[in-house]
């Protein structure tokens, strides 16, 4: 007999499938076939003909080429099924005229009731390609259309994303800046990985038409819709963020944390909170690393960099005149045209226009969607100080780069942020050393959820600490870490950094 709390899930995951009066209701309507030995295919072609139903599955699933027994007298449908496939883990739903057949997967429930609680979702697996050049897209959005549920494609254009039963009948979407989007029922998709190629779709404008858009104007336009198009209710944001710091070509630090952003309204002056759901840190030192870097206040920064609620000098009303801005092209981002906004600091400028890059901001209802900066070249010298907030005095350190990347996803009628990426790199010297070490870090998040119903602020205890070194807030590795919850996927070389150290952090303990 199935234990209780396993028990509980299944009964969950059928009334979240099967509408009340609804198509699945077929499931248990009542077949009878003639007795006959046939292959697995030559059944559900059967099964087809009989039911008017066509049967969905990704082929891993079904050995189309196994004899089996088919026989049905006034027995149920899902019954049959279950017994014909011999597969208990096995679960149907019926999108239209298809009969979708696919695997759930078990996992220890977020919030469970009881010890040991669990719940049911399936996966879509996926890497994002350009269709011309073939390469990868990094920071693809993948998402349900209409719905609050999504993830981003890491930097190898790979993507995982993790979905309830409830969510079968759902339509998935890939879109990236400048291209046309992929979209594909979600039955089509369950537990499959496959390659997705995208067509490039930008519309490139004769000069002289751009000359008559003044960007600045647009940019004003847009702050001025600010409380129109963003939320003006507080929000949860359910999101993945991950740390990384690496030394020349080898990882010495990967954190990964699931966190729940209390955002507040776009007009208020209220600081939003994190709340660290669940996280964990690989980090390893050698004892030839004459150098340790830290990271500090990196959730902080990830609060700091919401564009639309903090405004960078470039944004803002008040030092528009600091920069050069220059219409390029119109983007399509998820079937919609958007404005491409390019900007460089003014020569002669205050010391602060420090920043190069785009805006993306949307034709209909001039919204910020996606920005992009970096610090000019010529200003990283200056920047150095900016950036580090402590060093040994026998170090020299000279920064290398630092970009951002910020995206927004309109959802109903309001936008919220989506992405968040920063990159920097440092060289640091110590004295009498020639060439020095290149260190890289990288923060990165991506909203997976979102939710507007009964939000409230997180309780002082529960508040993580946004100024404080995030690694400190986070638990050990753990292999099945991340259970239902949505992440970005690491790209190759991060997958294997986490591996490693952790198997040098278990030699280690049994040393």
């Amino acid at each position: 007999m199935l234990p209780r709390t396993v028990l509980a899930a299944i009964l969950c995951l059928f009334v979240h499938i099967l509408p009340s009066g609804a198509q699945d209701s077929l499931l248990y309507s009542r077949i009878s076939l003639p007795d006959t030995l046939v292959t697995t295919e030559k059944a559900l072609q059967r099964i087809e003909r009989h039911t008017g139903l066509s049967f969905s599955y990704n082929s891993g699933l079904i050995d189309k080429r196994r004899r089996v027994n088919l026989y049905a007298s006034n027995e149920r449908l899902i019954d049959l099924l279950t017994r014909l496939f011999e597969d208990n883990t096995l679960q149907y739903a019926i999108i239209g005229k298809h009969l979708v057949v696919y695997r759930a997967l078990r996992t220890l429930a977020v919030n469970p009731e009881q010890k040991g609680d669990s719940v049911y979702f399936f996966e879509i697996r996926g890497k994002i390609f350009d269709s011309e050049t073939r390469q990868p897209l990094p920071f693809s959005s993948v998402f349900l259309v209409g719905r609050t549920i999504g993830t981003i494609s890491n930097e190898d254009g790979e993507f995982l994303l993790k979905l309830s039963s409830a969510e079968i009948g759902q339509t998935l979407r890939i879109s990236c800046i400048g291209y046309k989007f992929f979209q594909s029922p979600v039955a089509d998709l369950v537990n499959s990985e496959a390659s997705y190629y995208l067509d490039a779709d930008i519309i490139s404008i004769q000069e002289v038409i751009i000359r008559k858009l003044n960007p600045i104007f647009l940019i004003q336009t847009a702050n001025s819709n600010r409380n129109k198009n963003y939320a003006q209710r507080p929000a949860l944001l359910t999101s993945f963020y991950r740390e990384s710091i690496q030394r020349g070509s080898r990882f010495t630090l990967v954190s990964e944390a699931i966190l729940e952003n209390f955002k507040t309204s776009y007009s208020s002056l209220a600081q939003d909170q994190f709340k660290i759901l669940k996280g964990r840190r690989s980090e390893l030192v050698n004892a030839n690393d004459s150098v340790m870097l830290r990271l500090k206040a990196g959730l902080n920064t990830m609060l700091m960099l919401d564009v639309v609620k903090n405004p960078p000098d470039f944004m803002s009303a008040d030092y528009l005149d600091e920069y050069v801005y220059r219409m390029t092209d119109i983007v399509v981002e998820d079937g919609r045209d958007n404005y491409s906004i390019e900007f460089v600091p003014r020569p002669g400028a205050s010391p602060s226009a420090i920043y190069t890059g785009r805006i993306i901001i949307d034709i209909n209802d001039m919204a910020f969607r996606w920005i992009e900066f970096h610090v000019s070249p010529e200003y990283l010298n200056q920047a150095t100080n900016l950036y580090i907030l402590r060093k040994p005095s026998d170090l020299t350190v000279k920064m290398l780069k630092a970009t951002y990347k910020v995206a927004f996803r309109q959802t109903g009628n309001k936008y919220y942020l989506h992405m968040i990426q920063c990159e920097t790199g440092f060289r640091i010297r110590k004295r009498k050393q020639l060439s020095g070490t290149i260190y890289n870090t990288k923060l990165e998040m991506a909203v997976t959820g979102i939710d507007t119903v009964d939000v409230s602020r997180f309780p002082a205890r529960e508040v993580a600490r946004p100024y404080e070194f995030f690694t400190e807030q986070l638990g050990a590795y753990d292999e099945t870490f991340w259970g239902e919850y949505n992440f970005i996927a690491p790209d190759e070389s991060i997958e294997h950094a986490i591996l490693r150290i952790s198997k040098m952090q278990a030699e280690r303990k049994e040393e």
